[in-house]
């Protein structure tokens, strides 16, 4: 876990919000759009950045509609490493 990947996802609201959603099972885009009230092609874009970086997963790709996506070992490893200096920043 680098300062740069911590980085990125502080500085992206939507990305920290899927992550920590994703903490929670298996959701949908649109699921996940309407749970945080994100734009569909935001959280679209969100999710194909955050699946490129290895922090989520789609777990059926095959499906056109419908695809679940899920929180990576990696994912769960940064939102620690975040809660952890947000921790230390309240200090």
């Amino acid at each position: 876990m680098n300062w740069e990947e911590i980085g990125e996802i502080k500085a992206s609201k939507s990305k920290e919000q899927a992550l920590r959603l994703l903490k929670d099972g298996f959701f949908t885009p649109k699921e996940i759009s309407l749970r945080l009230d994100i734009h569909l092609s935001t959280v679209s874009r969100t999710l194909k950045a955050l699946e490129q970086r290895g922090y989520v997963k789609c777990v059926n790709p095959q499906r056109r509609k419908g695809k679940l996506f899920t929180l990576m070992e990696k994912g769960s490893l940064l939102l620690e490493r975040i809660d952890s200096l947000n921790k230390v920043e309240d200090k």
